[in-house]
């Protein structure tokens, strides 16, 4: 597994862990993707269909729970 594989994985937890697949128009980026041996942190934009956008700086995801396998 890659950066940019764990990067789309934590766009799909955010994206569905908020409910904005319910929502038109929004939308998760990450950005400042840093990995170490045991995390990922990253920080989070979500953006609404209104032109709001919220951001979410240091959050951390643990690689198992990602399905990192090395």
């Amino acid at each position: 597994m890659n950066k940019e594989e764990i990067k789309k994985k934590i766009e799909m937890l955010e994206y569905g862990g908020n409910g904005l697949k319910y929502i038109n128009g929004a939308d998760v980026q990450v950005r400042n993707l840093r990995i170490t041996k045991t995390k990922a942190t990253a920080d989070i934009i979500i953006y609404s269909d209104l032109g709001h956008s919220e951001r979410f700086d240091g959050c951390e995801y643990d690689l198992v729970k990602l399905g990192w396998n090395e």
